[in-house]
């Protein structure tokens, strides 16, 4: 349940801020200012979204790290797949969006796993 929150809700933000941001170049930021609710709205969707795909990516990233049995790497095939398929159907409607949606996910995902706490739980 929550995994399949995390991935829908996440999926749908990501959706939705590339809705609100399509069309957009540096020359009509200008739009933007005159419509602050309308990039208030877009900028929240689109931080929601990586923070929850970002989830998958840290599930991922401690299941590589501390993979000791085969629970762990079906674990890492499940989530793996869940984000794949996110990031394609998200890929298929929006290109150089996605592209920094997944690179905000990644990096957000990697600097919010905790490798002490993961070596305490492996040790016992």
């Amino acid at each position: 349940m929550n995994r399949t929150f995390f991935l829908i809700f996440g999926t749908g933000c990501g959706w939705l801020s590339f809705r609100i941001f399509k069309g957009m170049t540096i020359t009509n930021w200008t739009d933007f200012i005159f419509e602050p609710t309308t990039f208030l709205t877009g900028m929240t969707c689109f931080t929601l979204s990586f923070l929850c795909l970002s989830v998958f990516v840290r599930r991922i990233m401690s299941s590589m790290l501390f993979s000791d049995d085969t629970k762990r790497w079906r674990e890492l095939l499940v989530n793996v797949s869940v984000l794949s398929c996110s990031f394609i159907f998200l890929f298929a409607i929006y290109r150089m969006q996605v592209l920094a949606l997944l690179i905000f996910s990644i990096l957000y995902g990697m600097i919010s796993l905790d490798l002490n706490r993961e070596r305490v739980r492996r040790r016992g």
